[in-house]
């Protein structure tokens, strides 16, 4: 994804790798205008030869991130909590994140996580093919 202006982007995660000059994010290049994001992650790589590029978001401009984790071989910005790939694989690592099984954080079970997409986290309404 590109920019997030002023909305807001709930439960989502991107696998694969962002390249480009600058604003680049694992998930967002740059959130602005309040926009939020919240409960997501990004295991991919990011690159660039120019400037904002970051684990999670390139930018925050004066948006808010909560409870999204990044890989932690990816600049870290203070957007996110960088993590391992390894300990991305880990329930444990999603603080507040409603998963099968669990009724601490909600009684939803928005998120599944286990042998499907490559032992990462999984939208239970929407799980990935083996």
């Amino acid at each position: 994804m590109g920019f997030n202006v002023g909305g807001t982007i709930n439960y989502c995660y991107a696998t694969g790798s962002a390249n480009g000059y600058w604003y680049i994010g694992g998930l967002v290049g740059y959130n602005y205008s309040g926009g939020t994001i919240n409960y997501c992650y990004a295991t991919g790589s990011v690159s660039g030869t120019g400037s904002y590029i970051f684990g999670l978001i390139g930018d925050i401009g004066d948006g808010t991130v909560l409870y999204s984790y990044f890989n932690s071989a990816n600049s870290d910005n203070g957007m996110g909590t960088a993590v391992s790939l390894e300990d991305m694989r880990l329930q444990s690592t999603y603080d507040g994140w409603d998963f099968t099984g669990e009724t601490v954080n909600g009684s939803e079970d928005i998120w599944s996580i286990g042998t499907l997409n490559s032992g990462y986290p999984y939208l239970t309404n929407n799980a990935p093919g083996e």
